[in-house]
């Protein structure tokens, strides 16, 4: 905003807000009891403000532009400031008070004035610390006989609310006075009587006063937000003997005052000093105590990564010899440090790993409940997310992190393949876990070895009934990101086309089935033929449901726009495996099938005569057309005709229904001699005119 402009914007400003007052007040003018204060509340470590369009922000704003003003013409600021009363709305109240603030504003007189008419307003807690500043801004100058009447207007305290009984307000009454009477003290503000035997007095009379609880009151904003900090403060553990370690870190944790602030000892303990933070651990196991909450702490602290290859040997041997109990309560933490922290024991002492992986195994074998995953289940199950989050599928996924930790090991080795054999024996639901990680890698497996893959892999996903193993097994297949072998395709190509056909498949359980099922069309086996032949597919559009068969069709147009060997089957695919029936015909389909032509680029007359073979115009609203939107793209002024074909076709009869800029398409259209008299354009044209 220019200089010269600021004062009209000053005032339009205010108009604003006087407005904005107004329609506040007409709907009960609760936002006018909960305005921010003009002299903002200092953020802590942890908190953030969110700033949104209120009327606080309005204030704020009119606020930041007086003080703008003020370096620029000291005399129309103070004008401004002096022309805001207090009739005009709580905004210029609190704007009054404001600069009762600031001397630069407002004369001692003028500033007593103001503080001294607010009479019962003065004790809103929202308006507080506003009065506060005031006073404190401004004490030394202000007349004696103003001094003396705010001392008053502070000692009598805020008066009952209406319909409640004094005596039940009054413990109320001596808190507000008393905070003011501390905030006077720590201000160092002087007043005319004995403030230390004030408040002495009146701590006698409210003796569960706590100054630390008024500083917050008088320091922090009542409404406050923002994330929880952790103090890691741990001194008073270093002495505690280990029995009494624990329960004295457990007394020592939580939140108090400050919500915003919570103390966990014990977790700077296990950062400087594990091996006693273990021997607690370790002590407490002993006597069959779980501890759960501090094991977490211990192996979850992201100092067990900076640990030292003998202390993490060290852990291993004594997590092996922990009580079942404390184990099976652990099970989670202890899988999660496992997968990542030990390679260095691999490296070490691989006897020693391997026994660990088998006794975590083991005990995800003989306690599956407590082998669940971190993920709830709501409704359908997202395997990969839960396996990722369950020991048995991290466990899973940390075998094929083993293969770069020793050069040359990049195959199957027998010790990886006995421990998969492991995973898969494993009850129903970790199972399951297990069974979404490792078929993830399917490929890889039949790649190294093929009779292992279809004995243990392969059944999982070709069962023939339900189960959890199954189709967490399904989901690890189909997350795979390459095309399986040619034979593992054509030996689960019936699972696949039956899963395609589920009417009640979700995109979820299918990220690339549809992939899958459109690549197996274009892939040819040794001797030529389709891996899916195409009256197998056309027999599965058929059958399954409208949201896969626009996939498939979306992925035809992006395949063939980037790749020529899929822009060169483009037509047969529309000629001989796309359905004819009315079932699939739908203004979807439609406008799915003329993108593919629209996307054919220099291929587009002989897609488009393929493609209008299986259009037909609809009734119904065409949300999008994308790339018909450029009304000068070249590839309209290469192929017009093509282009008038496609919509004659596709578009409805009522032009309402046309999607956005579809007109400006037609108008490019008719700047085209060899289609000016085109029977087509003009019955297009005529559906435009009726707008």
């Amino acid at each position: 905003m220019p200089d010269e402009h600021l004062l009209d914007y000053i005032d339009g400003t205010s108009r604003n807000l006087v407005l904005a007052t107004r329609l506040e007040e007409t709907v009960g003018g609760f936002a006018l009891t909960h305005l921010d204060p003009l002299n903002p509340f200092e953020r802590g470590p942890n908190e953030f403000t969110a700033s949104s369009p209120d009327i606080s922000s309005l204030m704020a704003h009119l606020r930041n532009l007086v003080q703008r003003l003020h370096r620029i013409s000291p005399d129309l600021a103070v004008a401004e400031a002096a022309s805001w009363r207090s009739e005009l709305g709580v905004p210029f109240r609190n704007l009054r008070l404001w600069a009762a603030s600031t001397p630069d504003l407002t004369s001692p007189e003028a500033a007593a004035a103001i503080i001294l008419s607010l009479d019962k307003d003065a004790w809103e807690s929202r308006l507080e610390r506003d009065f506060l500043t005031a006073i404190g801004s401004r004490w030394v100058e202000l007349p004696e006989e103003a001094k003396q009447r705010i001392e008053v207007m502070i000692l009598a305290g805020p008066q009952p609310w209406e319909g409640v009984d004094p005596k039940q307000f009054e413990p109320y009454r001596v808190d507000g006075i008393l905070r003011r009477l501390f905030w006077m003290k720590r201000s160092e503000l002087v007043p005319s009587f004995d403030l230390d035997a004030e408040i002495a007095r009146l701590k006698n009379q409210n003796r569960d006063w706590d100054a630390q609880i008024a500083a917050e009151q008088l320091d922090r904003s009542p409404s406050r937000g923002g994330w929880v900090g952790t103090d890691k403060s741990h001194s008073a553990l270093l002495g505690a003997s280990l029995d009494a370690l624990l329960p004295e870190a457990q007394a020592a944790s939580g939140r108090g005052r400050d919500f915003l602030m919570e103390s966990r000892p014990f977790r700077g303990l296990v950062e400087t000093r594990p091996v006693k933070a273990l021997a607690a651990l370790r002590r407490a196991a002993a006597k069959g105590q779980e501890w759960a909450w501090a094991w977490n702490d211990f192996l979850w602290s992201e100092a067990r990564g900076n640990d030292s290859p003998r202390f993490r040997c060290y852990l291993a041997r004594r997590l092996g010899a922990l009580p079942e109990p404390v184990l099976v309560a652990n099970l989670r933490a202890l899988v999660q440090w496992f997968t990542g922290h030990a390679k260095p024991v691999w490296s070490a002492d691989r006897e020693l790993y391997l026994a660990t992986w088998t006794l975590f195994a083991d005990t995800i074998a003989n306690h599956p409940a407590a082998a669940n995953s971190a993920i709830v289940v709501q409704g359908r199950h997202d395997w990969i997310s839960e396996a990722l989050n369950a020991p048995a599928g991290r466990l899973a996924d940390h075998l094929f992190d083993e293969l770069g930790w020793e050069e040359g090991t990049e195959g199957l080795t027998e010790s990886l393949r006995h421990r998969a054999q492991m995973l898969l024996a494993l009850p129903p639901e970790p199972q399951a876990h297990a069974a979404a990680q490792l078929a993830m890698r399917t490929n890889w497996f039949h790649l190294h070895d093929p009779d292992w893959t279809v004995q243990h892999l392969v059944p999982l996903i070709e069962q023939g009934t339900a189960s959890d193993a199954r189709d967490a097994a399904i989901a690890g297949f189909l997350r795979q990101s390459h095309f399986p072998p040619n034979e593992l395709f054509l030996r689960l190509k019936p699972v696949m086309l039956a899963l395609f056909a589920d009417q009640q498949s979700t995109a979820r359980r299918h990220d690339n089935l549809q992939s899958l099922i459109l690549a197996s069309w274009f892939r040819k086996d040794a001797e030529g033929n389709r891996l899916l032949a195409s009256d197998d597919l056309r027999e599965a559009l058929i059958t399954t449901s409208e949201p896969n068969r626009l996939e498939i069709l979306r992925l035809i147009a992006n395949w063939a726009d980037g790749d020529e060997g899929c822009a060169t089957q483009t037509v047969e695919f529309l000629h001989w495996v796309w359905p004819r029936q009315l079932a699939v015909r739908s203004s979807a389909a439609s406008t799915a099938l003329a993108e593919i032509a629209l996307r054919a680029g220099d291929r587009m007359p002989e897609t488009t005569a393929a493609v209008l073979s299986v259009l037909e115009t609809t009734a119904e609203q065409i949300n999008a057309m994308p790339y018909v939107r450029r009304t000068r793209d070249d590839q309209i002024s290469k192929f017009p005709e093509e282009h008038l074909g496609l919509f004659f076709a596709i578009l409805p009869e009522d032009a309402t229904l046309w999607p956005w800029g579809m007109g400006q398409v037609i108008e490019r259209l008719s700047e085209f001699p060899a289609l000016k008299n085109d029977p087509r354009l003009s019955d297009l044209r005529r559906r435009l005119a009726r707008i």
